[in-house]
Parts: structure tokens; C-alpha cells; sequence
């Protein structure tokens, strides 16, 4: 989780950055807004299933489903 809040911390401050520099685009700002959006709802969604993801767990899946 340590991991994830660093990623996440990091993209803020680019776009910060770019939003205080006078010939960053507005452009740059949404796409750097989309990927920091994006990368935390991934790094939630790995968290949450994290625990569901396992070698036992997948093993009993495929001979359920055969």
C-alpha cells in the first residue's frame, strides 16, 4: 500500500509541475490527471484482489470448472 501511495504522490506532483508552468498545456494537465486517476483505481483493484489471486484459489477454479 506504501508502494501505491508513492505512485500515486509522485504523479500528483507532476501534475502539479505542469500546472504551475506557464507553457504546459492544458492538454498535458488532463492527461497527466487521467494517468494519476487511472494508475490509483489499478493499484486498487490489484489490492482488493490480492488476496482472491492465489495458486490454491486458481487450482480449485480450473477443476471446478473441468
Amino acid at each position: 500500500m506504501i508502494g501505491i501511495l508513492i505512485i500515486f504522490l509522485i504523479t500528483i506532483g507532476i501534475n502539479w509541475r505542469l500546472q504551475n508552468k506557464d507553457d504546459g498545456g492544458n492538454k498535458d494537465r488532463v492527461i497527466v490527471m487521467i494517468v494519476s486517476v487511472g494508475l490509483f483505481l489499478l493499484a486498487e483493484l490489484f489490492f482488493f484482489y490480492q488476496d482472491q489471486w492465489t495458486i490454491p484459489m486458481l487450482l480449485r477454479k480450473a477443476s471446478s470448472m473441468l
